[in-house]
């Protein structure tokens, strides 16, 4: 929910199925923590 909050991921309800997809914010987010993770190893 904090991530919904956040703009982060939407959820989708499909049937008894949840989806949760990344919105653009969210996939930046994750590219710039990859990246950090690549420059700590």
């Amino acid at each position: 929910q904090t991530l919904e909050i956040l703009k982060l991921v939407v959820f989708e309800k499909k049937g008894r199925i949840k989806i949760i997809q990344l919105t653009k914010k969210g996939r930046e987010i994750a590219e710039a923590i990859e990246n950090i993770q690549r420059l700590i190893r």
